[in-house]
């Protein structure tokens, strides 16, 4: 290994485990179908009408408009950071779910977001 591993463009970790999940009894699984937006920037006010999107999961790699992008040479975009792209495609995910009455007496909860991450 290169001495100055974070310039191997090919190298996505090192000495890590694979992801997986650990269940728990006291976590509560929010993984399935979410409401779903895509605007095409993050001023874009939301619509009242929802779309599905399959978490975990890729919206680009689930029938909305938003591609995916492969580069490993320059940014897909033009200009030069930080400079956004006139379509900055943004996504916005939605969920109920319940917590357990136990839950809510003097109990810190956390919703933690795991594996979520920008591209």
């Amino acid at each position: 290994m290169t001495a100055k591993p974070w310039i191997v463009p090919e190298l996505t970790s090192e000495n890590r485990l694979p992801m997986h999940s650990v269940p728990h009894s006291d976590r509560i699984m929010l993984d399935g179908r979410w409401r779903f937006q895509l605007l095409h920037t993050p001023e874009e006010a939301p619509a009242t009408r929802w779309s599905e999107a399959d978490v975990p999961g890729c919206w680009t790699m689930q029938s909305f408009f938003d591609l995916p992008h492969y580069t490993n040479v320059q940014m897909p975009f033009p200009g030069n950071p930080p400079q956004l792209p006139d379509v900055n495609p943004t996504g916005i995910y939605e969920r109920d779910f319940d917590l357990p009455a136990e839950w809510l007496a003097g109990r810190r909860i956390v919703l933690h977001v795991g594996a979520a991450r920008a591209c």
